[in-house]
């Protein structure tokens, strides 16, 4: 069962129920979304331990140097983050952060949705961590 963890995310603001070591990689996946140039920017970090799996933010739809799937709309920052994993056995038990900003910078509320949330599951990840 996956568990969400549900609060804004301001640095460098010292929540109760997230650690330092939580808050920095919320950090990366804030940076990450402002790769973005879609309108929703979103990034993703997955770790398992202390090692980073994989980096992630969504991309332009249906554009041929990221999306190579012909009837694909978008690929998600979870998604792409998801793909990159070589070896998929490694996202069993693993934490995902994702976070979202708008143009100007500014952190959004971000939460998969309904279809990353079925893959996320079906990976096995553990916990998810978003802004």
């Amino acid at each position: 069962m996956l568990t969400a963890d549900v609060r804004a995310y301001t640095p460098p603001v010292d929540h109760t129920l997230t650690s330092r070591r939580d808050q920095s990689y919320l950090q990366l996946a804030v940076k990450l979304a402002a790769k973005s140039t879609e309108r929703r920017r979103h990034g993703c970090v997955i770790i398992r331990g202390s090692s980073v799996l994989a980096i992630g933010y969504n991309t332009y739809r249906n554009n041929p140097r990221f999306i190579s799937e012909p009837f694909t709309q978008s690929f998600h920052a979870e998604a792409r983050a998801i793909s990159m994993v070589s070896d998929q056995s490694l996202l069993d038990g693993s934490t995902l952060f994702v976070a979202r900003v708008n143009r100007q910078g500014e952190i959004r509320y971000s939460a998969p949705c309904p279809r990353c949330q079925a893959l996320l599951e079906s990976v096995g990840v553990r916990r998810v961590i978003h802004t």
